[in-house]
């Protein structure tokens, strides 16, 4: 089975798309290079929050993420 992987890294296109991906798991890569994997719970003006594999909600904010990336099938 083949996955899609779509990989936004620009900061605009970053706040504008984040919302579609609401339920989904995504990856966050944050500027110090960690890469963080949860379930998307909302996204703000400032911050979005994730629910992560410990299933405990984290917040960051559009500052410290520098890409998405989102696995999907084809």
């Amino acid at each position: 089975m083949a996955t899609r992987q779509l990989r936004i890294s620009d900061a605009l296109q970053i706040r504008q798309q984040i919302g579609l991906h609401i339920g989904k798991k995504i990856n966050l890569v944050l500027r110090d290079g960690t890469a963080v994997l949860g379930v998307l719970k909302t996204s703000g003006d400032l911050e979005v929050e994730l629910l992560n594999m410990a299933q405990r909600s984290q917040r960051y904010p559009f500052s410290s993420i520098v890409e998405i990336y989102i696995d999907s099938l084809v």
